[in-house]
């Protein structure tokens, strides 16, 4: 929603391991997810996210845990995931329903580059909803696991980079 608050900055734009969350998306592995975030006592981020990462040191682990010394300053951590809105009822809803309105008009370049180790259902969404992801080059790369970017940032600014230099004006 905020890449859409105000439409003439931005040329082009790119997605990736974004969730299209409708308010019908209550399915039961990530509501596991939001109740393991708020309620496991052994909540160690830097742990959580070296299962979503290809390649994670003890270093970088460390480094992910490091803004969290203690559960006093995991409650936002622990909440992130429950800001999705899953449910018809959700005041987030009508926020993601207004970005959706101001997507669907957004006729600038838009690219989606996802992993395959992911659903390509959102990817799909954007792409077949958005006025300017059509005939765009969009990207699946493969071997990569949720946090794309970390496994693969090179190669991922090399497709940024690459699709704003096609859509110059």
């Amino acid at each position: 929603a905020l890449k859409n608050e105000n439409p003439k900055n931005p040329r082009t734009m790119t997605e990736q391991t974004q969730d299209a969350a409708s308010g019908c998306d209550a399915y039961p592995p990530f509501m596991h997810w939001i109740r393991h975030c708020d309620a496991f006592p052994d909540f160690d981020l830097g742990d959580i996210i070296s299962h979503w990462v290809d390649k994670c040191s003890a270093e970088e682990k460390r480094a992910y845990s490091a803004p969290f010394p203690s559960e006093e300053f995991m409650q936002g951590a622990r909440e992130f995931p429950s800001l999705i809105p899953l449910f018809p009822d959700d005041p987030a809803l009508s926020d993601n329903r207004a970005a959706w309105e101001k997507l669907r008009t957004f006729k600038k370049p838009f690219l989606t580059a996802y992993s395959d180790s992911e659903s390509q259902a959102s990817a799909i969404q954007f792409q077949h909803e958005i006025p300017g992801a059509q005939d765009q080059k969009h990207v699946v790369i493969k071997g990569v696991k949720h946090f794309l970017q970390n496994d693969t940032g090179y190669e991922l600014a090399q497709v940024v980079l690459a699709f704003i230099r096609a859509n110059k004006p």
